[in-house]
C-alpha cells in the first residue's frame, strides 16, 4: 500500500476510505431494490444524517 501519510502534519486533513460507508450504501440499495438487509435505511435523507451523525460530512 502506498500512503502519503507521513508526509501530513497534525491538525491536517485527510481522506480516509473505510469499509463503513459501503455498509451504509449497500443497506441502501438493498432496501432500494426490495432486499431485507438488517438496518437497511428507507429514504436517501436517512443515510444523508447517518453519515452526518458518523462524520462522512461536514
Amino acid at each position: 500500500m502506498v500512503t502519503t501519510l507521513q508526509v501530513k502534519s497534525p491538525g491536517q486533513r485527510v481522506n480516509l476510505e473505510v469499509d463503513m460507508i459501503g455498509k451504509y450504501v449497500e443497506r441502501f440499495v438493498s432496501n432500494y431494490l426490495g432486499g431485507k438487509a438488517p438496518n437497511a435505511v428507507t429514504d436517501s435523507s436517512s443515510i444523508l444524517k447517518k453519515l452526518k451523525e458518523e462524520g462522512f460530512i461536514l
